[in-house]
């Protein structure tokens, strides 16, 4: 989320003047097992904090370096928060780089997919 801890390194952030090739990463973790249409508008205001205090005033490409749902497993809610997470950080133009947990142990090796529903959501939201 935007937590408050972060509010005011974020909105007053300075680059150096032109920013030349600089983007600004940030990291994102979410329950999803708490998914719900209070989560979603939370998640409606991440990106467009984002988009106004970085993307627009910055000018600035953003990358979500690190996101997730916080559960290991493809349970009906990671599935849906993971769908709408991504289909909103598409429709932002941001970069989100989903940490860990779709393959675990050897599945890194081979690679199969521990969580192939949350691998599909994460497919499906960028290729409409």
């Amino acid at each position: 989320t935007w937590n408050d801890h972060l509010k005011d390194p974020l909105t007053n952030m300075q680059l150096p003047e032109p920013p030349g090739h600089i983007a600004v990463e940030v990291h994102s973790y979410w329950d999803s097992e708490k998914f719900s249409a209070s989560q979603q508008k939370e998640i409606d205001q991440l990106f467009t904090n984002l988009d106004t205090h970085l993307v627009r005033r910055l000018g600035v490409p953003v990358i979500i370096g690190e996101c997730g749902g916080g559960v290991g497993e493809d349970t009906k809610l990671n599935v849906s928060f993971t769908r709408y997470f991504m289909t909103k950080a598409r429709e932002a133009g941001v970069a989100p780089l989903w940490w860990m947990g779709l393959s675990d142990g050897k599945d890194r090796e081979i690679p199969a997919w521990t969580m192939p529903a949350t691998k599909d959501a994460i497919v499906t939201s960028y290729s409409r």
